[in-house]
């Protein structure tokens, strides 16, 4: 008996399924939506895609090909010897597992682009709902909308992305192939170079849809700000705008008003002179060092608007002549993030506007501090003082005397641009 016993018990065990087995499909499908990258690559390695969850078992086959959301991010690039009969047949039952879940595409189309694979992805086109279109050059859709212009649906089309185009026109080829999309809320564009007679109503976007709008006019600083005004002026839903473009001002401009606009961020400090901005709570200013940060921009802007800012995010290139000036126009601030390129004694006489001294009425609000610097705490000389004056705001915020009506620090985030320091960064970073 003892020996039958010990002879079986191996057998048992074998039979005994590992944990993962014991998990419901819902469970297993959470899982597989971690494992897998996503967006895959609809012609590229199967070993990396969906596909590669069915190799394992029936059961984790049979999880996979009915989760809908393990298929529908996606990008399509045609490989250089790709087959376009085996190629279609991934598309077509990649598609098919999506069901009726919208579609998450990156889309590079390229002049040797097999034809079956553009009418697949057309006919599924009522489920596009993000695109993103990299493609350096308009010419292959160009191409497409003249000699067979497809007849696409797009009623779930939320976001769309268009990468850098060398013109206005190169843009508006592409973006006539998406002129019925009653839902878009997303849009995000580059522009080369703009024209001084820009029309941003020739592109047939419906920027009145807009709640959401990422845009580069042009490099360097060879844009006017009145071509960011020409296409804020459609825009009046807009909630969050990233304005990208280095601008320069000119006397004819003329403001605008963005009534529901709560985050912005900007290259360009010009542009802050003629946006009234009522509902704005989140702005950065992260200007290139050929445009420096400076005060009078941000006042202007909530002295127009009459806004309470919650968040600030600035990059510092220069000496400021009045820091206290700079928070004293953004009493309400919560978040506080300052990307210091110098660290030197000028940064000190800024942050002494955040120790709980004379100035203690100084940005009551705040409960977040982020600052990120090239070196910190490296035992200079030079430095001691600033070190110093970081320790007593980051001692003096958090232990907040309760006779004092200024709210506590509740997380601080130090952290540098060099890869070394940077560990030491992660390090300093504390929240209650």
């Amino acid at each position: 008996m003892c020996f039958t016993a010990m002879s079986a018990e191996p057998a048992i065990q074998d039979r005994v399924k590992p944990p993962i087995d014991s998990l419901p499909p819902e469970i297993l499908s959470e899982i597989f939506l971690f494992a897998i990258t996503r967006p895959y690559r609809m012609f590229g390695d199967l070993y990396r895609g969906p596909w590669l969850l069915g190799r394992v078992c029936r059961r984790w086959r049979d999880t996979a090909w009915s989760c809908a959301a393990l298929w529908s991010s996606f990008s399509v690039h045609w490989p250089e010897h790709g087959k376009e009969d085996v190629g279609e047949r991934l598309l077509m039952d990649a598609l098919r597992h999506t069901g009726h879940k919208g579609l998450s595409m990156t889309i590079l189309l390229s002049n040797d682009f097999p034809n079956a694979i553009i009418q697949g992805l057309v006919r599924h086109s009522s489920q596009w709902e993000d695109v993103h279109i990299p493609t350096p050059s308009c010419l292959p859709w160009t191409q497409l909308t003249l000699s067979n212009p497809p007849s696409l649906h797009l009623p779930s089309l939320k976001s769309l992305v268009v990468g850098r185009q060398p013109t206005v026109d190169s843009l508006a080829a592409i973006l006539s192939m998406f002129s019925h999309t009653p839902n878009l809320r997303s849009f995000k564009f580059n522009i080369y170079h703009t024209r001084s007679d820009f029309d941003p109503s020739a592109i047939g976007v419906p920027w009145w849809q807009l709640t959401s709008l990422v845009m580069v006019l042009g490099p360097m600083r060879d844009c006017p700000v009145e071509a960011s005004i020409k296409v804020l002026r459609l825009c009046s839903n807009l909630e969050t705008l990233r304005e990208e473009t280095i601008l320069h001002s000119v006397p004819e401009s003329i403001m605008v008003t963005l009534p529901r606009l709560g985050s912005l961020s900007v290259r360009s400090p010009e542009i802050l002179y003629y946006l009234v901005c009522p509902a704005l709570e989140h702005l950065s200013i992260l200007p290139r060092y050929d445009a420096p940060f400076s005060i009078p921009p941000l006042s202007q802007l909530i002295a127009h608007s009459r806004c309470q800012l919650r968040s600030l995010d600035i990059w510092l290139w220069r000496h400021l002549a009045d820091p206290g000036e700079l928070f004293s126009c953004v009493p309400h601030l919560r978040k506080l993030v300052l990307r210091v390129e110098c660290y030197d004694k000028d940064v000190a006489e800024l942050l002494k506007y955040l120790t709980l001294g004379d100035t203690s009425m100084m940005l009551p609000s705040l409960n977040i501090f982020e600052l990120k610097v090239q070196e910190l705490f490296t035992g200079k000389t030079h430095l001691e003082e600033l070190d110093e004056v970081l320790v007593r705001i980051i001692d003096a915020r958090w232990n907040v005397p309760k006779e004092l009506s200024v709210a506590q620090l509740r997380q601080v985030r130090i952290s540098k641009k060099t890869r070394l320091l940077g560990t030491l960064g992660r390090c300093l970073v504390s929240t209650v």
